[in-house]
């Protein structure tokens, strides 16, 4: 790994730091970011129990939109207001919907 998470600038032009919690390595300037209470970047209800945020599970199966509209809502279901936990489920269901839709058009 030769950029930080933080930022992605290389590490040969700045200082590199070690973030144990989620198990990457940032810069210096990125490592004193709180990223456990980061709601613009990181936000708490975008991540598993593991750390693992949502837009990495999305990003790294190269889901498209309405797949990946589908899984956020899932992975986040309930997270960020426990009161909508259906909702969120409903809302996949709508996206998984119209994925469908759009394919059977075809």
């Amino acid at each position: 790994m030769n950029t930080c998470r933080g930022c992605g600038k290389d590490f040969t032009s700045h200082e590199l730091k070690w973030q144990g919690f989620d198990g990457y390595f940032y810069c210096t300037p990125c490592s004193k970011i709180d990223r456990k209470q980061d709601n613009i970047n990181h936000p708490q209800y975008y991540k598993g129990k593991n750390g693992i945020e949502a837009i990495e599970v999305v990003e790294g199966f190269e889901l498209g939109f309405h797949t990946a509209s589908a899984v956020d809502y899932i992975l986040r279901a309930g997270k960020k207001d426990p009161n909508t936990e259906i909702d969120d489920y409903k809302k996949a269901i709508w996206f998984l919907n119209r994925k469908i839709k759009t394919m059977e058009e075809k």
